[in-house]
Parts: structure tokens; sequence; C-alpha cells
């Protein structure tokens, strides 16, 4: 059985798209199933993407004031907090503390 592999990105001016094209050539030669899916062009909110269906996801975007593309991080459910940097919204029921 052939591992699946996603790559989701934003490109502007293509050139993120290019990175994105490379990693899904090199990722075929190792004889993954690739998916690609270009966001704004693919509503990645109307049709569902399990995460859980992927051995190995590869997420790609122009950076833009030492940031990555806002209406990804948005999907992604990154979000800022007033004087932190944006970071991934953790899981219920997550425990940082947690040692185990």
């Amino acid at each position: 059985m052939a591992y699946r592999a996603l790559i989701l990105y934003a490109s502007i001016t293509g050139n993120t798209e290019k990175v994105a094209f490379a990693f899904r050539d090199a990722l075929v030669k190792y004889e993954f199933q690739v998916d690609t899916a270009r966001f704004g062009k693919h509503d990645f909110m109307e049709r569902p993407t399990y995460f859980d269906n992927y051995d190995l996801i590869c997420l790609g975007s122009p950076i833009m004031a030492a940031l990555p593309h806002q209406r990804l991080m948005n999907a992604l459910g990154m979000y800022e907090k007033p004087g932190q940097p944006r970071f991934i919204k953790p899981p219920e029921g997550f425990d940082e503390n947690r040692t185990e």
C-alpha cells in the first residue's frame, strides 16, 4: 500500500506553486500517492479534507510581513493573541504541562 501525501499551498506569484510541484514530483518518484490543493482555487473549507487520511502533509505559503498567507492560517485554525506570535490553536483538552 502506497503512502499518501497532501500538499496544501497558497501562491501569489507562482514561486510557491513551483516548490509544491517539485515536492509532488519527488514524492511520486518515491511511490507516494499525492493530492495537491491550491488554497484559493480549491475551497479548503467547502470540501472537507481530513488530515488523518494522509501519512504526510506539506504546507506551502508565500511570506508577507514575516507571516504565512492569512487565509491559509485562518483555515488551519491559526490565530493571534495580542503581543504574541501566531500559533495553532491546541485541541480541546490539551495540557501543555503533561509529561507523558
